[in-house]
């Protein structure tokens, strides 16, 4: 049964009315426990509420950042942005090369000094659309290595040579996921090729045909290529990808 700070002053008087001469002590040591049992009903409560992050003047501390949370990248920047997205990848191993050769063409991206105003001012050029195919690998791998990009800065003319989409910096080609190898039709080939299917602009293109299982391809075709990497070259025209 809760017993308010009105009982307790009416438990107190009628203590003192039943005592004789010893009134005065009585009532002393009444109204004594009466401020002490008050002071339980009444502090008791206001620092339970404290205790549970109550009302008390002072801001609740919100719940810390979940571990290896961060920002998602995005892939419908401008190409500079795309290019510094994709080097803060690399800073932190989410990007690797095969060889020292492709690398410089997206930092020269990255750098502000090639930039005058909107126009990139570096001398090899690529498709801002395969920096947004790149972009999108890293947002679906813990890990993506690339391998080819732009050969004509290169003087590399394996496969279709000077006739190669990679000639004109409109294609990559990518050597493992997640840190495995691939062989361009492994499952995170797999599911990367889905993944081009629905963004690429049409009559894109992805290579290792016959290199294991092809998903149902609407939007793209397949080009040959050896089963060492994943390969992917826009389409003829300039319409965006379907992101």
């Amino acid at each position: 049964m809760a017993v308010d700070g009105n009982d307790l002053a009416r438990l107190a008087v009628g203590a003192a009315t039943r005592v004789g001469g010893g009134a005065v002590i009585v009532k002393g040591t009444v109204v004594a426990l009466v401020v002490l049992l008050l002071g339980i009903l009444i502090v008791g409560p206001i620092m339970a509420v404290a205790a549970v992050g109550g009302d008390t003047g002072a801001p609740v501390p919100a719940d810390p950042e979940a571990p290896g949370s961060s920002v998602p990248i995005q892939v419908d920047g401008n190409a500079r942005q795309l290019a510094e997205q994709i080097m803060s990848a690399d800073d932190q191993g989410k990007v690797v090369w095969l060889g020292a050769l492709h690398r410089p063409q997206v930092a020269a991206y990255a750098d502000p000094a090639n930039w005058d105003g909107d126009m990139f001012k570096g001398g090899c050029f690529l498709d801002p659309r395969i920096l947004q195919v790149i972009v999108l690998a890293i947002q679906n791998f813990d890990q993506i290595g690339i391998s080819s990009l732009n050969r004509s800065c290169t003087g590399e003319t394996p496969g279709a040579g000077r006739f190669s989409m990679h000639w004109q910096g409109k294609a990559v080609d990518f050597y493992s996921f997640n840190g495995i190898a691939t062989t361009g039709r492994d499952t995170n080939a797999y599911r990367m090729v889905v993944l081009l299917n629905q963004v690429s602009n049409d009559q894109g293109a992805v290579g290792q045909p016959g290199c294991g299982p092809t998903p149902p391809l609407t939007n793209i075709y397949e080009v040959g290529d050896p089963c060492t990497h994943l390969h992917y070259q826009l389409g003829r025209g300039n319409d965006p990808l379907k992101l």
